[in-house]
């Protein structure tokens, strides 16, 4: 299933579910939460039930006061990893609105509508992760193999999963907007607030500049930028069994950079993975691979193989599974790597227009400003140039070899 291809969704279910809930936020906004947690908790099923039904899976719901560990703010609502459920905060919610009201000195700020809109962006981006776990977790992708690591270990603005999850939020949410399942005079009232100063236009701003950041899978080390793959899985070959075994479990695919534990593939495993059409760990075959497979595992070896390589180990890769297999990939690699470099350069563009439009406090939540994003871009350039180099000699030194 992609990401972004939106099944049928059934307009008038939805358009009644949406009333429900602007009708539930606005009475949030005038009163306290005594006696409103039902209520609102049984639109919030029926929006994820609805989810549910087009999606094919089960997503719970479920409630919490509890405030997250590590100084992460609470929010108001986030998906439970452990028992599969989407758990809500209406006291959050309810504290949101009244922080942002007491902002909003010129009335424009904030508005009760839009902040309905805006929940649902935020259901669908928790129902998200449980996609990203159950349906594409073992599904090859660079995407999807990024996640399941920064799932592992990342600082949270860095987490692709997070901002693969956000951009899917939005679409989302632009998908209703754009479809007319909202009211036009709602749609128009959500645009005049994006094109102003306010908190919809904040909110939504923010986690566009997290998406397009975390389309570029470098994350901060060391007061410089490393491809996530590198330093993840460094971190994977230093934990206990126990918890790596655990981790594998819930996310097969970090398997794909792991021979074994604590033992980081080489380049000739990597290759035996490409030609034999399978994925190996700990001498077991975990599955094997379509041509789909075969082509996203050359947008990963860019970050996997790449590093591994000199002209040495290519000609030891060429006697063992002949010089027009490892031609024929290499040239590949060179083919996603200007992929990439376009797709980097688009990545940097829209985060540097969404840092613009964010709310100031929310880029001081994030320590994000424009000498971090284009460092992180610069670092990204860096290393593809520099992957693009080797490969060329590689395939120079053969030449020359061969002739």
């Amino acid at each position: 299933m992609d990401r972004y291809n939106i099944p049928y969704l059934d307009r008038n279910e939805f358009y009644q579910i949406y009333m429900d809930l602007v009708y539930a936020v606005r009475i949030l906004s005038k009163q306290g939460t005594k006696n409103l947690e039902e209520y609102l908790g049984k639109i919030m099923k029926r929006l994820v039930n609805y989810f549910n039904r087009a999606y094919k899976t089960d997503v719970k719901v479920g409630f919490t006061t509890i405030i997250p560990q590590k100084k992460v703010k609470r929010a108001p609502c986030r998906f439970n990893l452990n028992n599969g459920r989407i758990e809500f905060d209406i006291e959050t919610f309810k504290n949101t609105m009244d922080e942002k009201k007491q902002k909003d000195s010129s009335g424009t700020y904030f508005d009760v509508t839009t902040f309905a809109i805006f929940l649902i962006d935020v259901v669908f981006h928790e129902f998200s992760h449980y996609l990203q776990i159950k349906h594409d977790g073992k599904n090859i992708s660079e995407q999807n193999y990024i996640n399941s690591l920064s799932f592992v270990m990342a600082n949270y603005f860095e987490q692709s999963i997070e901002g693969d999850a956000y951009g899917l939020g939005v679409n989302m949410m632009y998908y209703f907007l754009s479809h007319e399942y909202i009211p036009k005079m709602d749609i128009e009232l959500f645009n005049v607030h994006m094109n102003n100063r306010s908190f919809i236009g904040d909110k939504i701003s923010q986690q566009l500049l997290i998406h397009w950041l975390c389309k570029i899978p470098f994350m901060t080390n060391y007061n410089s930028f490393s491809p996530i793959t590198e330093i993840i899985n460094k971190y994977l070959l230093s934990i206990s069994k126990k918890d790596f075994d655990h981790i594998a479990i819930e996310f097969p695919l970090i398997t794909l950079g792991v021979s074994t534990y604590g033992k980081e593939k080489n380049a000739n495993e990597f290759v035996k993975q490409y030609v034999d059409r399978i994925i190996f760990f700990d001498g077991m075959n975990l599955g094997h691979l379509e041509d789909g497979d075969i082509d996203k595992i050359t947008d990963i070896y860019t970050y996997l193989l790449i590093p591994k390589l000199s002209p040495f180990v290519y000609e030891n890769l060429s006697q063992s599974y002949g010089a027009d297999v490892i031609d024929t990939l290499m040239l590949q690699m060179k083919e996603k790597i200007d992929e990439k470099l376009k797709a980097y350069k688009e990545a940097y563009k829209e985060s540097v227009f969404w840092y613009k439009k964010a709310g100031r406090q929310d880029l001081e939540d994030m320590n994000v400003d424009e000498n971090y994003i284009h460092d992180k871009y610069k670092a990204s350039i860096n290393y593809l140039q520099k992957s693009i180099k080797i490969i060329d000699e590689c395939l120079k030194a053969q030449s020359k070899y061969r002739r």
